[in-house]
């Protein structure tokens, strides 16, 4: 299924099929359970996430780095949403061979 430019939508994560080495990266649900303080957006996050961009690491490296600049300054958990895409990247490299 291909979504318009410029569309924002939802992911569900249950019994959700993707292709790994081309957008797995993104596959990043955010920071949600105990403790955190935003209940439940983790599939809006991900549709967010997966839209326009060369490639995906580029896009998600950008969208942590917005994510702090913008949002860090409305609440502290987006700063540590921005550490935890960071670190996301760094351990999917780590794992995946295609990652990188």
């Amino acid at each position: 299924m291909t979504i318009p430019n410029g569309t924002i939508f939802p992911v569900c994560p249950m019994n959700l099929a993707f292709n790994c080495e081309f957008i797995g990266l993104a596959m990043y649900f955010g920071l949600m359970g105990e403790g955190q303080p935003i209940g439940h957006y983790d599939d809006m996050w991900v549709g967010w996430c997966v839209k326009d961009c060369t490639t995906v690491k580029q896009c998600y490296i950008e969208l942590s780095k917005q994510a702090k600049a913008m949002l860090g300054k409305v609440d502290e958990y987006f700063n540590k949403l921005a550490d935890a895409m960071v670190m996301w990247i760094e351990v999917w490299d780590k794992l995946n061979s295609f990652g990188a």
